[in-house]
């Protein structure tokens, strides 16, 4: 039974659509709070680094992307 719940293809796309949300809505958040750094005159390199968890993220689509591509 619980095979069954784990390979349902409902709840694999639900699990995909909740990621896909989580990870749109954090890009929006990152990308506040790297404006909210900048206004607020902080270190450069620290603000570096919070944009750099953007550049990151979209890294990672792009090589996920392309994995699973030709994987499935």
């Amino acid at each position: 039974m619980i095979e069954i719940e784990v390979n349902d293809e409902r709840n694999t796309r639900i699990r995909e659509k909740v990621g896909y949300m989580t990870s749109k809505i954090m890009n929006y958040v990152i990308l506040v709070l790297v404006m909210a750094l900048g206004f607020m005159n902080v270190n450069k390199m620290v603000l570096i680094m919070v944009a750099s968890l953007l550049l990151i993220e979209l890294a990672l689509v792009i090589f996920f992307s392309n994995y699973f591509s030709k994987r499935m």
